[in-house]
């Protein structure tokens, strides 16, 4: 079992990642959650990422050893965190739902007493549908409320991929598999083109109608 992991400069010498995390400690507990702390050159703990504040972590894991849930917790306590990212009723703990090949099927966000919470961008739950190679080929949003994703989001994304995994073609779509444009950019599908050796050369925008939209950016 893997128990800590350090950050190092090409000198050896130890250095701070960008969220200022120098090494990570992880701890089996008697109930069998690994327990995760980081600290900081100065060996004070501190937070995951600045977009999600936590300091403890505690996973559980499948017969597979595939991640189920990673769980914000303060002193043996479970914690909500309430930051502005974190949504209106605040986040404590994800649930991971995986195929038997580690692909994560749902992803969904939850408060200390388990009801459904909204991160940043206004979704709370994430489900995923693989092609036979492993590919996310449709992926569904739902809110807080079990619902699809409203508003100025997109409920449904289906990808199509190459022969070599590159993604091709995105398309947005409603609730209903109709293609949308996205209230945002107005762009309904993506393309993308790609050179012989497999870089990305171009990227085509188009509305539902078909018609190209500009790049705003």
């Amino acid at each position: 079992m893997r128990v800590a992991m350090r950050f190092l400069d090409e000198t050896g010498q130890p250095v701070e990642n960008r969220n200022n995390i120098h090494n990570y400690v992880w701890t089996k507990l008697p109930d069998g959650m690994i327990k995760e702390v980081r600290y900081n050159l100065a060996e004070d703990s501190v937070i995951m990422h600045p977009f999600c504040p936590f300091y403890e972590l505690r996973f559980s894991y499948d017969a597979n050893g595939y991640v189920t849930r990673m769980a914000n917790y303060d002193n043996d306590t479970l914690y909500n965190c309430t930051a502005e990212n974190c949504g209106d009723i605040g986040v404590s703990y994800f649930l991971f739902a995986n195929n038997e090949h580690g692909d994560v099927e749902s992803f969904s966000v939850h408060n200390t007493v388990g009801q459904l919470s909204n991160l940043y961008w206004g979704w709370a739950k994430r489900v995923s549908v693989y092609d036979e190679n492993g590919y996310a080929i449709e992926t569904t949003m739902f809110d807080m409320d079990d619902e699809y994703l409203g508003g100025k989001g997109i409920p449904v994304t289906q990808t199509v991929y190459d022969e070599h995994g590159a993604p091709v073609k995105r398309i947005s779509m409603d609730k209903d598999k109709n293609i949308i444009n996205d209230p945002n950019s107005g762009v309904a599908i993506t393309e993308f083109k790609y050179d012989e050796t497999g870089r990305r050369t171009e990227t085509l925008r188009f509305d539902k109608d078909g018609n190209t939209v500009e790049n705003k950016g």
